[in-house]
C-alpha cells in the first residue's frame, strides 16, 4: 500500500506544476484538512497528502531524529495525517517551515520519546 501511494506521489509530482511549492505546512494543510475535518472525499488530494507524508516517514536519514520520536510502527497512514493536519491546525504560525519538518514536529508532539532518569 505504501509504494502504491508513492507511486501516485510520483505521478502527481511529474504531472502537477509547481508541486515544489506544496511542500510547506500551507499547502499541504490545503491538501490533507479536508479529510482530517470530513469535509472532502479522497481523491487526488488525498493521494498526495498521505503519498507525501508517508514518503517523508520511509525515506532512509530523513528529518526525522529517532531519538525524539517514539512511533509504533503499527500507526495507520491516515492516522498520521491527522496527526499532522491537526498540529498544523493548533499551530499556525509554524505553517512556513517545510513540510519534512512540521511532519518531524507533529510526531515528536504526538509520540515523544521518554526521557530516561539519570
Amino acid at each position: 500500500m505504501k509504494r502504491l501511494l508513492l507511486i501516485a506521489v510520483a505521478i502527481l509530482a511529474l504531472a502537477t506544476p509547481a508541486r515544489a511549492e506544496m511542500t510547506n505546512g500551507h499547502s499541504l494543510l490545503r491538501d490533507c484538512h479536508g479529510f482530517v475535518y470530513g469535509i472532502d472525499r479522497p481523491g487526488m488530494k488525498y493521494s498526495f497528502c498521505i503519498g507525501y507524508i508517508m514518503g517523508v516517514l520511509d525515506r532512509a536519514g530523513g528529518p526525522l531524529s529517532p531519538d525524539a520520536i517514539c512511533m509504533p510502527s503499527n500507526v495507520p497512514g491516515g492516522i498520521v495525517m491527522e496527526i499532522f493536519a491537526r498540529y498544523l491546525t493548533s499551530h499556525p504560525e509554524l505553517r512556513d517551515r517545510p513540510g519534512p519538518t512540521l511532519i518531524g514536529m507533529s510526531l515528536a508532539n504526538a509520540y515523544p520519546c521518554k526521557v530516561k532518569a539519570q
